[in-house]
């Protein structure tokens, strides 16, 4: 597919909420692949549908030292966080300037409603803290995914 533009702060949707996914469809792939492929041309470990003017929930992320582990997520919810700070510069396509320094939760438990697998359908394995020599611009989550309606994968 296409690396897309990220919307540059104070464009109006990004601050719109997102509509829920009802159903992955091969639109909502085909988003997924624009929204992987414009992640890594930043590059960053995490991008949202509305990053790029898509206002679905919709997300995806890889924090993966080896990149190519990418969680595809629908309608994304954070269940809990940790109450364990860590410092980390946090950065966004969205704003021009220098990344700041932000303390976030060191984990941020959350869960997604749809199948969200990837492509080849195998469970993912990209969770826990980030390498040393990986960019974080989210706070580490550790994700529930479905990927079939009989199964779910924890990592």
């Amino acid at each position: 597919m296409t690396a897309r533009t990220c919307l540059p702060w104070p464009d109006k949707r990004l601050r719109t909420p997102a509509t829920p996914v009802d159903a992955i469809t091969d639109d909502i792939r085909a988003i997924w692949t624009d929204m992987i492929d414009t992640m890594e041309a930043m590059p960053g470990v995490g991008l949202a549908a509305p990053q790029i003017g898509t206002l679905l929930r919709l997300a995806v992320v890889d924090a993966s030292s080896e990149r190519g582990q990418v969680i595809r997520m629908a309608n994304p919810e954070i269940i809990d966080a940790s109450a364990v700070l860590r410092d980390h510069e946090e950065a966004s396509p969205n704003l021009p300037a220098s990344p700041p320094l932000s303390n976030a939760p060191a984990a941020s438990p959350c869960a997604s409603s749809m199948n969200t697998a990837k492509p080849n359908n195998a469970t993912s394995s990209a969770c826990g803290p980030p390498p040393s020599n990986t960019r974080s611009t989210t706070s580490t989550a550790k994700c529930t995914s479905t990927t079939s309606p009989n199964s779910n994968a924890t990592c």
